[in-house]
């Protein structure tokens, strides 16, 4: 059995890439809700910081690289399960390292990311 783990980069302009970690085993719903229970109101993660695939690149193509609407978080899209594994597929690894390193992700650190949003303040005069 397979989970597919679904998820997906939109930046600031709503341009969209998306992924998928194909993980071996089924998740169980107590699992599920471990990791929904650790994003950011509900839907958000840094992808570098539970070492997961990020999906900027896949926009640089359209813009040459990094822009000022590229920030750190990702999306969860959906979490199914797959019965067997495509040909074409590649394994990133088990639905329970996937739980633990959610599991362990108490607070969202943006400084595993490329992509920190800086503030800057700027004084009036």
């Amino acid at each position: 059995m397979w989970t597919i783990f679904e998820y997906c980069y939109r930046d600031a302009a709503n341009y969209k890439s998306f992924g998928k970690l194909w993980l071996e085993g089924r998740m169980t719903p107590a699992e599920r809700r471990v990791i929904e229970s650790r994003l950011a109101d509900g839907e958000y993660f840094i992808a570098e910081q539970i070492g997961i695939p990020p999906l900027y690149e896949q926009l640089y193509s359209l813009s040459d690289g990094h822009t000022s609407d590229d920030h750190c978080w990702h999306e969860l899209f959906d979490i199914r399960h797959a019965g067997i594994l495509p040909a074409d597929a590649k394994p990133w690894g088990s639905v329970d390292d996937l739980v633990r390193r959610f599991g362990v992700a108490e607070e969202w650190d943006q400084r595993h990311t490329p992509h920190t949003v800086e503030i800057v303040i700027e004084r009036v005069n």
